[in-house]
C-alpha cells in the first residue's frame, strides 16, 4: 500500500524528529535516501536548527523576532503543562509511574523501544505513511479509529492493544518541525474522524478498503 501523493514536508520533518530527535547527519542521510526530493529542505532545516541551538550573542530583537520567540515559548509551556498534569495524575509509586508512562508513549516511542522505525511499521501494517504520521501525532478522534488498526500495530510492535490506544489518546500534537521555525504562534487543528479522512483521501479504492476493513 502506498500513498497516491507525496508526504508534505512538515510531516516528513516531524517523522525525522520522531525517529532521530535532532536533524543530525545520520538523520539527514537516512531521510535523504527515502525522500531525495526534500534533501535541500533537510539541509536548510538542519542549518536553522543548528543556528537556533548555537546560543551565540545576538543583536537586539526585532518585534517580529520577539513574537516568534513568544510563540515558541507558549508552545513549550503548553506542552510542559500537559506533561506535568499527566505525570502528577499518574504518580502512585515508581513502578506504576513507569507503567503509565509506557502506556502514554506515542507510536514513534513504541517503535523505537521495539528497535523499529515508523517507516518499518507502516510497511508491515500496510498503513500509509501519511496516516501513520497523523496517528502518531494524535490527529484522529480515537473512537473513530477501527479496532483492527490497533490490532495490526500491536502485533507489529509486540505490545498490548491498550498501549496502542493510549498512544493516540490525548490532545493533538503540534507539528514540531514547523512550529520550531514558525513566524506565527503555532496551533494544532481539531482531531478528525479517521474513517472520513480515509474516504476523502487520494488513496485508491482498494487501499481505502484495506484500511477500513479487517483482513
Amino acid at each position: 500500500m502506498t500513498d497516491a501523493t507525496p508526504l508534505p514536508l512538515d510531516e516528513v520533518l516531524d517523522m525525522l524528529l520522531d525517529e532521530f530527535e535532532t536533524p543530525s547527519g545520520e538523520a539527514i542521510a537516512a531521510f535523504s535516501k527515502q525522500y531525495p526530493h526534500y534533501r535541500a529542505d533537510f539541509l536548510r532545516f538542519a542549518a536553522a536548527w543548528a543556528e537556533e541551538e548555537a546560543l551565540l550573542p545576538s543583536p537586539p530583537l526585532s518585534q517580529e523576532s520577539e513574537e516568534r520567540l513568544d510563540a515558541r515559548a507558549q508552545s513549550a509551556l503548553q506542552n510542559a503543562l500537559f506533561a506535568r498534569s499527566q505525570k502528577n495524575a499518574g504518580r502512585t509509586g515508581e513502578a506504576t509511574k513507569r507503567n503509565k508512562s509506557a502506556g502514554r508513549a506515542d507510536l514513534a516511542h513504541l517503535a523505537r523501544s521495539a528497535g523499529r522505525s515508523l517507516h518499518d511499521v507502516a510497511r508491515e501494517t500496510r498503513i500509509p505513511l501519511s496516516f501513520m504520521s497523523q496517528l502518531n501525532a494524535k490527529h484522529f478522534i480515537p473512537d473513530t479509529i477501527p479496532g483492527h488498526i490497533a490490532g495490526r500495530l500491536a502485533r507489529s510492535l509486540k505490545v498490548g492493544v491498550d498501549q496502542i490506544r493510549a498512544a493516540w489518546t490525548g490532545p493533538p500534537i503540534m507539528k514540531r518541525a514547523m512550529s520550531y521555525m514558525a513566524k506565527d504562534k503555532p496551533e494544532s487543528g481539531p482531531q478528525r474522524d479517521f474513517v472520513a479522512a480515509v474516504r476523502q483521501s487520494n488513496l485508491s479504492d482498494e487501499d481505502k478498503d484495506a484500511l477500513l476493513t479487517e483482513n
